[in-house]
């Protein structure tokens, strides 16, 4: 009776576990059809097995193909960068003309704190980039980046699966100004040919001796380098243990906090997230550094020295620019991505 009824329920699990996987392949094969033009990776790991292909084998959107440039279709009036301060300072020294902070209308206090710690940290050269709110500026932002797939509440519900097919982030109209605002600043870049520049959101901690740390860095730096960031998150607060001095690493996964990009940098992301290679724009976490190989990370073991400077930074060992604590404060613009 025992062996019978173990037979029976061992035969129906093999049947769930074939009618999934089943399923999983039908939908997987209709996904990667649907996306097909978007697609470079489109290996499979034999017939009834794509979700080997989806673990080991994440597909990605097409790499930039050599001599292929970003082509402004629409230049930008500058209209949402407004110069702080124009004063010279040791980034400037160092061939960072440029340093962009985007900040919402609807957070003034946190542009005036980021002020406040910039000025702190030796940086009085900068400029506010008015960030787009994402669930009222779809068509402003239609229309500043023709470049791009901007979409409306629909459209993003209608591709969100051709996100979850390339294992990015969920994309709401928050994420997706977001991700704007930072686009936005890539172009003016671009249009306006700047060699470098630091971009940061409104929310970042910057260690004590950051100009000091910074500099030493900057000067032992790849030269060959598009993409520098250095902010650092919870998920990171452990990992640089055998850093005890500032060091580049290359790096894949990044978050957009805070990071220099040249103009040869800002052009290839452009590029890549263009409209020819995204049918949604990603996350703006997963926008500035993924597939660009020359793209590098500010290691650093700083001894908890974040620890209550200020309070809300938390205390992260990593780095020497921090993001809050979980619990702590956020930029404005990531407030917006969580509440629409």
């Amino acid at each position: 009776m025992w062996l019978y009824i173990i037979t029976v329920v061992s035969l129906l699990l093999v049947l769930a576990m074939g009618s999934y996987l089943l399923y999983i392949h039908v939908k997987y094969k209709q996904l990667k059809d649907r996306y097909s033009s978007y697609l470079y990776n489109t290996k499979d790991y034999g017939q009834y097995m794509p979700i080997l292909n989806m673990i080991f084998n994440n597909l990605r959107p097409m790499q930039i193909h050599p001599g292929e440039e970003f082509v402004i279709e629409n230049e930008i009036d500058g209209g949402r960068m407004l110069k702080i301060s124009p004063t010279s300072d040791f980034l400037s020294n160092l061939g960072i003309q440029d340093v962009f902070v985007v900040n919402l209308d609807r957070a003034p206090d946190k542009m005036e704190n980021m002020i406040s710690n910039l000025n702190n940290i030796g940086i009085t050269n900068f400029t506010r980039m008015q960030a787009f709110d994402g669930k009222t500026e779809v068509h402003i932002m239609k229309q500043e980046l023709p470049e791009f797939t901007i979409n409306d509440e629909d459209g993003l519900k209608t591709h969100q699966e051709f996100i979850e097919l390339i294992n990015y982030d969920y994309v709401g109209l928050g994420q997706q100004g977001c991700t704007c605002s930072h686009l936005y600043t890539l172009k003016f870049i671009v249009q306006n040919k700047i060699p470098a520049a630091l971009v940061l959101e409104d929310d970042v901690c910057f260690h004590p001796l950051f100009q000091k740390l910074f500099t030493t860095a900057w000067k032992n730096r790849d030269n060959d380098g598009l993409v520098f960031s250095l902010a650092f998150n919870d998920a990171e607060s452990k990992i640089c243990g055998n850093y005890k001095r500032p060091t580049w690493v290359q790096y894949s996964k990044q978050t957009c906090a805070c990071y220099i990009v040249t103009y040869d940098g800002a052009k290839q992301i452009l590029q890549r997230f263009s409209k020819k290679y995204f049918p949604i724009l990603p996350c703006a976490d997963d926008l500035p550094f993924l597939s660009l190989r020359n793209s590098y990370k500010l290691y650093y073991n700083n001894q908890n020295s974040f620890d209550g400077y200020p309070r809300h930074c938390g205390n992260r060992g990593c780095g020497i620019v921090t993001t809050p604590g979980s619990e702590g404060i956020t930029s404005s613009i990531s407030n917006v991505n969580k509440s629409i």
